[in-house]
């Protein structure tokens, strides 16, 4: 195998972890909307305890923070 097909090879590995665990993200996000809207917390910010904007949560359904909160965390 030549320096370029290695290359390609290392890109192309990259790319695909980099994917499933943008997966995994989206997935464990999903996953704890799901455990909030069992225990009747869902669209409720973490941070302030208010209640997340309808238009926000159909926009990011597993949001856990206002939009004012996110933000300030990022």
């Amino acid at each position: 195998m030549d320096i370029a097909d290695s290359a390609t090879d290392e890109f192309d590995r990259d790319l695909a972890l980099s994917q499933v665990s943008g997966e995994q993200d989206s997935l464990y996000e999903v996953e704890e909307a799901i455990k909030r809207i069992l225990t009747g917390t869902y669209g409720i910010c973490q941070e302030t305890g208010q209640a997340i904007p309808a238009a926000r949560l159909r926009a990011i359904p597993w949001a856990r923070f206002s939009r004012e909160v996110q933000r300030r965390l990022e």
